[in-house]
């Protein structure tokens, strides 16, 4: 970024003092704003160190909005989740760990350094204020820059949508508009919330004590607990945040008001100033009621001949487009490793370990558990990896992230794999609930396919033993149900320097043959001349015609209940046998009670009871031998 860009943009700059945000020299900033490229240029010649600093407010034609922080961050996406995603607009990363947003400065309103409403930890930067802006240097050492998907050489400023600029701004409530008289007939009733306000205002308009701020006594504080359950008689409900912002009118005459998030404890805190009365249903005759669906005339047909298509693939046979795939396997296993080749072999256009050409595109590592540095980056480089053809999410990737993600696979559609490593931080709550698996990754499957993308998730298999990819998979068997394909990596149970990639279950055509690698060390020298000690995935020629359940089934050691039947179908051969014998038999080669009463029930074996009292006996034998008659039972 060079200063002939700020200028052409109309930006006033301010010398800072190196590693500061103080003006240099030292005066008054608002005297060192410049405009001037010579003058500015000139500066910089005599002291490369100084940093940078961007006027905001009209005379820039741009207002800031500073978010610090995990907190800052956090409360911008519950403001995005509540109201909407904001536009793109140039971004800057701060040295601080925060995000700055620069917004065309609006003509019909005067946006000072006041947040308004805005929750903590989120701030503007407005008319008498300016910015720290890149290639500044930070305190702690770290550099201010240009967020690389948004920055200014390549978008405008954007408008601000209206809901930020009501928070930065509050709109004033007029008298009129507090006055307890009909609504206006231009009031709608989707969602009722004009209606809800007018109920709201009525009632603090005859509880505000005269010349006193809102909350001068327990009685409106009750009232304000009131406005909260007010309700239409369509159903609709005033939420706490909207309660807040009828209320806000009166929080600013109080001196001096709360903040937003102030504000809106006071009104969740019912205990302490009162609680809220039985829900009252407010008329909406001044609205137009909810027009309510049209009725079901017809059911579609479930899909129509023209609508049938082949399956996508990224990889055939191997990895969908369009939907989710989930790799799952024990930690160190190589899962990983193998996926960065995989990765590679995609940004370079190279065929996939069983020669199949694949499209070359660029792939979204939304969240990975090696460091890119030092980890993952060498190993994408061993693999001969396209680097400008991987992009990282640049924060923590959760299900809120969702949304977001969408905006950028359908911005950009050269996007073919997302990789989310590990999934489970996609989950909120309990992994072991179905339903908390499910839904996100139903999400995700959902995004895939709109967006025409290979989603790719990394999971891990529990330590126990199991003969299945259900029962081995952590948490719920959502993880492994929701994904339309499912692949596992194991080691080689009579080689354990060689790894299976094997298919699990899936809803769509996988290959049957499960591939074999290794993992070998690899070197290389970096840019900087640094040898980079690193490892890569080494492909072996030999296929296995094995799925992921068998290879679990023949490595934890426990019996399927195929091999029970077997067993069992062979020892009850031509006679019959106490069970108390087949079970301890049973247990001697490996199966359980409970695998032989299942292969019991699969041969149709029907026990019969020999003898009466404590010396009775239960006899199985198999189906074709049962040539008894009752009367051999009886005792008499």
């Amino acid at each position: 970024m060079n200063l002939q860009t700020y200028i052409s943009r109309g930006l006033k700059l301010i010398p800072l003092q190196p590693k500061t945000k103080l003006p240099f020299p030292f005066g008054s900033w608002k005297d060192a704003a410049i405009d001037d490229l010579d003058t500015i240029t000139k500066a910089y010649a005599t002291e490369p160190t100084l940093n940078l600093g961007v006027a905001t407010g009209e005379r820039s034609g741009v207002f800031v909005l500073d978010v610090d922080g995990d907190i800052g961050k956090e409360n911008l996406d519950e403001l995005v989740r509540h109201h909407g995603l904001l536009p793109e607009t140039p971004e800057v990363l701060t040295g601080g760990g925060g995000r700055q947003l620069y917004f065309r400065y609006p003509s019909n309103r005067k946006i000072t350094n006041k947040r308004g409403n805005l929750p903590p930890k989120i701030d503007v930067r407005g008319e008498g204020g300016y910015v720290v802006a890149p290639p500044s240097i930070h305190p702690n050492g770290n550099g201010y820059a240009w967020e690389l998907t948004a920055h200014i050489d390549d978008h405008d400023f954007a408008e601000a949508p209206e809901w930020l600029l009501d928070m930065i701004d509050p709109p004033q409530i007029s008298q009129e508009e507090i006055r307890p008289t009909p609504a206006p007939s231009s009031l709608s009733c989707s969602p009722c919330t004009d209606v809800i306000k007018l109920a709201a205002t009525r009632y603090l308009a005859k509880c505000e004590p005269a010349n006193q701020g809102l909350f001068g006594d327990t009685k409106t504080l009750n009232v304000c607990g009131h406005v909260l359950s007010f309700r239409c008689k369509h159903g609709f409900s005033l939420t706490i945040d909207e309660a807040v912002k009828v209320l806000d009118a009166w929080n600013q005459k109080c001196s001096p008001p709360w903040s937003f998030s102030e504000l809106r404890q006071k009104m969740q805190n019912s205990s302490k100033y009162g609680t809220p009365r039985k829900t009252k249903e407010v008329d909406c005759e001044y609205g137009k009621p909810k027009e309510t669906p049209a009725p079901i005339n017809e059911l579609p047909d479930f899909v129509r001949p023209d609508q049938l298509k082949n399956t996508k693939w990224l990889w055939k046979h191997h990895i969908p487009l369009g939907s989710m795939t989930l790799i799952s396997g024990e930690q160190g296993h190589g899962k990983s490793t193998m996926l960065y080749d995989l990765i590679a072999r995609i940004t370079a256009g190279r065929p996939m370990p069983d020669g199949q050409e694949v499209e070359k595109g660029q792939v979204l590592i939304a969240s990975c558990e090696d460091s890119a540095e030092d980890s993952a980056g060498p190993k994408l480089v061993a693999a001969g990896a396209h680097l400008p053809d991987i992009k990282r999410w640049p924060k923590q990737f959760t299900a809120e992230s969702f949304p977001e993600l969408e905006r950028w696979l359908k911005k950009m559609p050269e996007i073919k794999v997302v990789m989310i490593e590990p999934i489970y931080e996609v989950v909120k709550g309990d992994t072991n609930g179905i339903t908390n698996v499910t839904i996100p990754l139903g999400t995700l499957q959902d995004i895939a396919n709109r967006c025409a993308v290979a989603i790719i998730g990394v999971h891990h298999f529990g330590k126990g033993k199991a003969d299945n990819a259900n029962q081995k998979t952590l948490g719920s068997m959502g993880f492994t149900a929701k994904p339309r394909a499912n692949w596992g990596v194991v080691k080689k149970k009579d080689d354990p320097t060689v790894r299976i990639f094997a298919p699990g279950k899936c809803n769509v055509k996988l290959s049957t043959q499960s591939l074999q690698f290794r993992i070998e060390d690899a070197n290389f020298t970096s840019v900087n001349g640094e040898l980079i000690e690193t490892a890569k995935i080494v492909w072996l020629d030999e296929r296995l015609e094995m799925s992921l359940d068998q290879l679990l089934a023949e490595t934890s050691g426990v019996k399927s209940a195929d091999q029970a039947k077997a067993w069992l179908k062979e020892y009850l051969a031509g006679s019959s046998c106490d069970s108390v014998e087949i079970f301890n038999a049973g247990k001697d080669a490996g199966y359980t009670r409970d695998q032989l009463y299942t292969a019991k029930d699969k041969l149709k074996v029907k026990p019969r009871k020999q003898g009466i009292g404590a010396g009775s006996k239960w006899i199985w034998e198999l189906p074709q031998t049962q040539n008894y008659t009752p009367e051999e039972d009886q005792p008499f």
